[in-house]
């Protein structure tokens, strides 16, 4: 592993590098202008000169700066080529490394651990959203039944109500018949008493009557009245 990151630090700084030489090839630009740009041999590095002439270049100065700028355009394009082969080198490295140390497989096993824990998150939330579901219906179902048990406790005081009230009316009813018979019982009782009395009393008087009368008056009595009576 301590190889593979001394390579790809070493690519990095290739890639430093060749964006430097991009940056300083961009720089450079040859022209008549009273602005000129001069390439450095040393480092290649440059510096900008202000140049007073409004006309002409020296014609050594110009092939010798043009052969510098070709020669730094084949540099690049061996640095870029470079780079590219690097980059495809260690490519080529990193996967045939892999391939020794078994990274690959490590890899899809990180992905497969990845997606086996994904999966049990998955079925986890479904769990939990299960139990929720089963909770709230178990909850609706409580709900209900208390609900139901209510209307039949009201139900069951209506009716037992309704029995008390009913019972009770049937008690004064029968009071108020038992009253009323006993009443009229003590009205006929009195009435009967009174014509037995009355009765009574006449017998009497009749009684009374009849010791009183002589026995000459009785046989008048039954021999008048012997021709109207009935046959």
């Amino acid at each position: 592993m301590s190889g593979i990151n001394n390579l790809q630090k070493l690519i990095n700084q290739s890639r430093q590098s060749t964006e430097k030489l991009r940056h300083q090839v961009a720089q450079f630009r040859p022209s008549n202008h009273v602005e000129q740009w001069y390439v450095c041999q040393a480092r290649l590095n440059t510096e900008k000169k202000s140049s007073h002439a409004k006309l002409g270049v020296n014609p050594l100065l110009q092939q010798r700066i043009q052969k510098l700028f070709a020669k730094l355009c084949d540099k690049l394009h061996i640095e870029q080529c470079l780079a590219i082969g690097n980059e495809l080198f260690v490519k080529r490295f990193l996967t045939a490394a892999e391939k020794i140390t078994h990274m690959d497989e490590v890899r899809r096993a990180q992905e497969n651990v990845r997606r086996v824990k994904l999966y049990m998150n998955e079925k986890d939330l479904l769990a939990t959203i299960t139990k929720v579901d089963e909770e709230e219906r178990r909850l609706l179902y409580y709900e209900l039944t208390a609900a139901i048990n209510e209307s039949f406790e009201k139900e069951k005081v209506h009716a037992h109500t309704i029995k008390v009230f009913g019972l009770v009316g049937a008690i004064l009813s029968a009071f108020l018949t038992y009253i009323y018979q006993q009443n009229r019982f003590h009205i006929l009782r009195q009435e009967v008493e009174k014509s037995l009395t009355h009765s009574v009393k006449q017998v009497l008087d009749n009684i009374n009557e009849n010791k009183q009368e002589s026995w000459a008056s009785y046989i008048k009595r039954s021999i008048y009245s012997w021709p109207y009576k009935p046959s």
